[in-house]
């Protein structure tokens, strides 16, 4: 691709012809010949490539900074661990906080919760690692 951009030649003061070939751009001068080469490597998010081997912490986050009973069922359908506990119980031990830590886990696994979750009425957040 070729476009002419507001550069301005160092040499002569026209303005640069920009080619872009991947990620590879050419300045060129049209009047007096100067050229200039560059090459740029994209970031792995500009790439759409992140890394889900990392571990996220997963929260439960109540809807109205309380548990309700339909959030608790859900959250025993989303966590098979849970599934056995009453939901008296259950909700008695998260009923702590306005969110529940569920852990650390993978981000694809995270993801998938989050969207089992969400289908059910419970809303889940993971935090990103600090990079």
């Amino acid at each position: 691709m070729t476009t002419t951009t507001r550069s301005q030649c160092p040499v002569c003061g026209e303005s640069l012809i920009r080619e872009e070939v991947g990620t590879w751009i050419k300045l060129r001068c049209p009047a007096c010949g100067y050229e200039q080469e560059a090459h740029w490597v994209p970031s792995p998010e500009e790439l759409g490539l992140v890394r889900d081997d990392v571990d996220v912490e997963v929260t439960a986050v109540w809807k109205s900074g309380r548990p309700s009973v339909a959030e608790v069922q859900a959250l025993r359908k989303v966590v098979p661990d849970l599934a056995n506990e009453s939901v008296n119980v259950l909700k008695e031990r998260v009923s702590k906080g306005e969110r529940f830590s569920l852990g650390k886990m993978k981000r694809p696994a995270a993801k998938r919760l989050r969207e089992k979750a969400e289908q059910l009425g419970l809303t889940l957040e993971y935090e990103e690692p600090a990079q």
